[in-house]
């Protein structure tokens, strides 16, 4: 049972705001249409990109953000993402990432590692308050 709204604690202040949450389709959709944002980027910007060694680490942080939109997206069309999901997503940022620079790949593989390891922590963090909270309304 997950609520259509979350409520935020403003730093200072004692007052709860409510902010909606957006659907899965919206998620998705949103998801996507970043996904192809940075695959333009990565595309149009791939000469420049490929000069120097700080923005060929920039050409793998940005193919890395690549796999996360996928992933995200994938995860809002999905219910759960299985490991295969990742890699598939991981190989489509890596041939993004390839077409810049071949140590692009490598720092794509670095980050998108990074990404993947907070993703698991924070979907952790959130289905074990889930739990928590669902475990208290069975009760009462």
């Amino acid at each position: 049972c997950i609520r259509d709204r979350y409520q935020r604690r403003v730093r200072g202040s004692s007052k709860m705001h409510t902010y909606p949450v957006p659907s899965k389709g919206t998620s998705a959709g949103l998801s996507s249409f970043l996904l192809l944002l940075c695959l333009t980027v990565l595309q149009l910007f791939s000469h420049k990109l490929g000069e120097s060694p700080k923005l060929i680490v920039l050409g793998g942080f940005i193919s890395s953000l690549i796999f996360f939109f996928g992933v995200v997206a994938l995860g809002n069309v999905k219910k759960d993402i299985r490991w295969i999901d990742a890699l598939i997503c991981l190989v489509i940022a890596c041939i993004g990432a390839a077409t810049v620079h071949r140590i692009c790949v490598t720092t794509c593989i670095l980050f998108s590692a990074a990404i993947l390891f907070y993703l698991n922590v924070v979907c952790k963090r959130v289905n074990e308050r889930l739990q928590i909270r669902n475990s208290g309304k069975k009760r009462n």
